[in-house]
């Protein structure tokens, strides 16, 4: 008989040998530690200072640099770098804050500081590590002019010009202008506080306890209130409120009643909250409670309505009708508007049928636009009368200004100015002869709505230059212009084949800054100053990292005339003499990538990294598709069938004997069916990806809330439909019912905890492909979902997914995980 202690070691090295060919294999992956990326920060008021962060890794460095003269001063590892004003910054780096003058570098160094906070006028609040609060003038020298012992908590205005501090248990404001100091009158104690929340005029500020009790402070009045909410049995777990209108606070009380899950769980054919299923099948059943709370008087009002768009005054506000036309078969919501009036408890209906949450509404809340038909209508909320801005064709973005007789609407060539009271519609920019462009005015505020199905109210100030970024879609190239206030357009930079990212402009002047960059250039930080462009600094990384990189544009046609693009990579140290296997990854259309500075890493998502795989010796193609009358599947398979054959023709240099093709999502829905049809792929990778659509357009999608046919007619799948009237169509781009013809070795990955395309799709589609003893390896994330997002399944993803390209394309067959799965 064996011993013991023999049979132990027997076992421990059977399952060590097991986990070690369990694991992916990552020798021959080596990334350079000299890969980085550089973001846009801030902007000085003057324009002459810029901020920028570069993150290499764990390491993160900030510096500031001199438009004009573009030396500059960096820091390594410290906290996020603010301007004092235009000569002057503070930053934070562990318990000291240091405060450096741009002119001359000179530092002061203040220890044991725990947070601080910019003022207007040179000034510095200071919370230190012994809960000292101090208020310091940086004008000349730093000199101390405010201080207090034994501050819990501080909460300061938006305006820098009202300070609420807990010294404590007692309340105490300090106006931030003449430093004057008042005692708060209150009758309870308080704890730990959070969410504060200021009124425009600030001096009402509102904050909630710990409890979620909310506390209304009033510094007119010098006194604090607790306001109590609407239940008391109730396990009150959350409170948010706002201020709407001019003297009331919209409070939203939500409570949980838990409850054991149901033994049975019953769905009505006319029930119309089923995005509520969510939560019952867990025995939570959640209760809101909504509060009106008038800070003149005190007094509350109980709102029954969840679904308040915005105040319109004291006593009205807007709100919409979810379930008026919901059928839950479009990807877009039509609902109805309605003007309710509190002290009558009435509603008026103001539309019947808004499309798409397609709503916004002036910041006087004197009048609402609405798109229906492709225009822009405005409803004047005080004489109930529409104005329809007719005479303009494909209307995109509409803009409030600050003037309130006058909007902007952009429209796929130009921006125009519409007057509302004479009707007049003015064009502002110049491109006559393009018809295909997107422009955003990127210096606009936005004011968020009570409810966030509806998207925030814009607002551009007409008294200031206006930043334009114009997209020509067709060419995939941009243009940054400055709008003055004489209505003059000024080009920044026109017609770049470069890609304009985290633009910022300054307050005073028409100063901006902002980065460039291409498939081939690293991040460029690019300064607009005086009328001049430069280019400040550009990206640490070497040049040698990427300077070999080289792209194509595939222009291709499908069999039913549809002319499209894809963008191919060229691999690493590509040689004319030499074939190079290619992969192709897919996700509808693609071609407006063709300018993105990719960095190669190993925590990606969905597990593809283009810039990996070039290094990697591997073309990368990325062709676009489209969905046509026959279907997602069948359409795409036109599309890769006609960019496959026009790529070869082009680029002698692939490997058609070694071809591989992935995708995510939709993307690998589409891998799933074109490798039923053809098998022109060597190997394949497919994840979060569909296998079937008949049965699953009958299923509810938790992760969009609503039933999942409103994916399959409306959204990308577009079989616009269902299945009873396009049976053919359905089955026709169904992989799984094809799933005996796969040729091609597949790996399959989802996340259990994926609810947009739930993980039994790959479970399908991988038993398909067992009972047909195809060769296929089917990846399950436990705890991860649609992509994913923890960074250790990130790295073993990307790593797997270059093992089974390697070992199918490249013949790399000692990677003992894959052997394990395919022999």
């Amino acid at each position: 008989m064996m011993d013991t202690n023999l049979l132990k070691k027997v076992i421990y090295l059977i399952l060590l040998l097991s986990f070690s060919n369990s694991k992916a294999q990552v020798d021959s992956i080596s990334i350079s530690p000299l890969w980085s990326k550089l973001q846009n920060i801030s902007i000085s008021n003057s324009g002459k200072w810029l901020i920028t962060q570069e993150t290499n890794n764990e390491l993160i460095k900030r510096c500031i640099s001199n438009a004009d003269t573009k030396k500059e001063i960096c820091f390594e590892n410290t906290g996020f770098i603010y301007f004092i004003d235009d000569i002057k910054i503070a930053y934070q780096k562990k318990n000291q804050l240091y405060i450096v003058n741009l002119q001359n570098y000179k530092q002061t160094v203040i220890d044991q500081v725990s947070s601080f906070e910019i003022i207007a006028n040179n000034r510095i609040f200071i919370l230190t590590d012994q809960k000292t609060a101090l208020l310091l003038n940086t004008s000349s020298n730093i000199d101390k002019i405010w201080e207090q012992k034994s501050i819990n908590q501080f909460f300061i205005s938006p305006a820098k010009q009202q300070m609420v501090y807990l010294q404590g248990d007692q309340f105490f404001s300090l106006d931030l202008k003449n430093l004057k100091t008042s005692s708060l009158i209150g009758s309870f104690k308080l704890d730990t506080l959070s969410n504060p929340i200021w009124n425009d005029k600030q001096n009402h500020l509102m904050v909630k306890t710990t409890r979620n009790e909310v506390i209304h402070i009033d510094l007119k009045k010098k006194t604090y209130f607790k306001i109590e909410p609407t239940k008391q049995s109730l396990n009150l777990i959350n409170t948010t409120y706002e201020f709407v209108a001019n003297n009331n606070i919209l409070i939203k009380y939500l409570y949980l009643h838990k409850t054991q899950s149901p033994i049975v769980d019953i769905w009505y054919t006319n029930d119309y909250n089923l995005e509520a299923k969510k939560n019952t099948l867990k025995g939570d059943n959640f209760v809101v409670q909504n509060q009106l709370y008038n800070i003149d008087n005190r007094q509350t009002t109980p709102i029954i309505d969840n679904e308040i768009i915005r105040f319109i005054n004291n006593d009205e506000y807007l709100t919409y009708d979810s379930k008026a036309h919901k059928d839950y078969s479009k990807n877009s919501s039509t609902v109805s508007l309605y003007k309710h009036n509190i002290l009558k408890n009435t509603n008026s209906k103001l539309l019947d049928s808004l499309s798409n949450y397609a709503l916004t509404i002036s910041n006087d809340t004197n009048k609402f636009a609405y798109k229906s038909n492709n225009k822009w209508h405005l409803y004047n909320l005080n004489n109930n009368k529409t104005t329809t801005i007719d005479n303009l064709e494909n209307q995109q973005d509409f803009y409030w200004t600050t003037n309130p007789n006058k909007v902007l609407i952009t429209n796929n060539s130009n921006l125009w100015l519409f007057d509302t009271t004479s009707h007049q519609l003015s064009k502002l920019t110049n491109n006559e002869a393009i018809n295909d462009l997107k422009i955003n005015i990127l210096n606009h505020q936005s004011f968020p709505n009570l409810n966030e199905s509806f998207k925030p109210n814009t607002v551009v100030n007409l008294n200031k230059p206006i930043i334009i970024k114009t997209l020509d879609i067709s060419n995939n190239t941009s243009s940054l212009h400055v709008l003055d206030k004489n209505n003059t357009i000024k080009p920044i930079i026109e017609a770049t084949s470069d890609r304009i990212t985290q633009v910022l402009w300054s307050n005073q002047k028409e100063q901006v800054s902002f980065l460039t960059e291409n498939y081939n250039m690293s991040y460029k930080l690019n300064s607009y100053k005086d009328k001049q462009l430069s280019i400040v600094k550009t990206s640490s990384i070497p040049d040698s990292l990427f300077n070999w990189r080289r792209q194509m544009i595939i222009e291709f046609k499908t069999v039913q005339g549809k002319q499209l693009k894809g963008i191919l990579y060229y691999p690493k140290n590509f040689s004319e003499l030499k074939k190079y296997p290619m992969i192709t990854h897919l996700y509808e259309t693609q071609n407006h990538l063709q300018n993105l500075f990719r960095i190669p890493k190993l925590e990606n998502d969905t597990g593809y990294n283009s810039a990996l795989l070039t290094e990697q010796g591997y073309f990368v193609f990325e062709p676009d598709t489209y969905v046509s009358e026959k279907g997602p599947g069948v359409t795409a398979l036109e599309c890769v069938e006609a960019a496959i054959q026009e790529v070869q023709k082009k680029v002698k240099q692939i490997d058609s004997e070694n071809l591989g093709i992935m995708g995510q999502s939709f993307g690998g829905y589409l891998v799933n069916y074109i490798i039923t049809q053809v098998d022109i792929f060597k190997v394949a990778i497919s994840g979060s990806s569909r296998s079937e659509l008949i049965v699953d357009s009958y299923g509810f999608n938790y992760y969009l809330n609503r039933m999942s046919y409103a994916k399959i007619e409306d959204a990308q799948y577009k079989l616009k439909a269902p299945y009873a009237e396009k049976p053919k169509e359905y089955f026709a781009n169904s992989p799984i019912y094809y799933s005996q013809n796969i040729q091609t070795p597949i790996l399959l990955w989802a996340g259990n905890l994926d609810e947009n395309v739930p993980w039994r799709h790959t479970m399908n589609l991988y038993g398909a492909l067992r009972r047909y003893n195809k060769q296929a390896i089917a990846l399950f994330y436990t705890k991860d979902g649609h992509s994913l997002a923890d960074k250790t399944n990130q790295k073993d993803l990307t790593i797997r997914s270059l093992n089974w390209l390697s070992y199918f394309l490249k013949d790399t067959k000692d990677i003992n995980w894959i052997k394990q799965g395919i022999n």
